[in-house]
């Protein structure tokens, strides 16, 4: 009874062991779409013909803006620790360091964001999913720097699944 027993209790911890070592850890990398981003602000400005010029200075400017807030707020979100952000500008250009961490998350995978940044608006409409994984547990919505911040690093921390808010 005792060997039975004690063969019960090794079978099921060498399973727990098994399906824990399989579990698929996601990255800390997330990489802001920068491109993606700054070019969804004058699409979502309206103007005039003769003012066009001076909506799209708007809307990059408070790209701009937005994304120093969304930067701040990945190092001062508590749930933000361990994360690392990295702005993807698009570019050839690309600073060599920033060239290495993207080649760092490309190689784990990484949680893509992209902000259709509105100017004048308070929240913005964000996506995110992942990049490199054999399957995707996409999320988003609607919030403020902070909030997205928050999101995607409690997605982030949590596999992609989280408690809904």
């Amino acid at each position: 009874m005792k060997i039975q027993s004690l063969a019960y209790v090794c079978c099921l911890t060498g399973c727990m062991l098994f399906l824990c070592s399989c579990r698929r850890q996601w990255s800390n990398y997330i990489v802001y779409d920068q491109q993606w981003s700054s070019a969804s602000g004058p699409r979502n400005l309206t103007c005039s013909t003769d003012l066009q010029l001076n909506c799209a200075r708007e809307a990059r400017d408070g790209e701009a803006n937005f994304l120093k807030e969304l930067s701040d707020s990945f190092k001062t979100v508590s749930e933000c620790r361990g994360i690392q952000f990295i702005v993807d500008p698009g570019l050839n250009d690309t600073s060599p360091e920033t060239k290495a961490l993207l080649i760092a998350a490309q190689k784990r995978g990484f949680w893509r964001l992209r902000v259709d940044y509105h100017p004048r608006l308070p929240f913005q409409s964000f996506r995110l999913d992942t990049v490199g994984n054999h399957w995707n547990r996409p999320g988003g919505g609607e919030g403020d720097a902070t909030h997205i911040a928050s999101f995607t690093c409690e997605m982030s921390h949590k596999n992609g699944v989280i408690d809904v808010w």
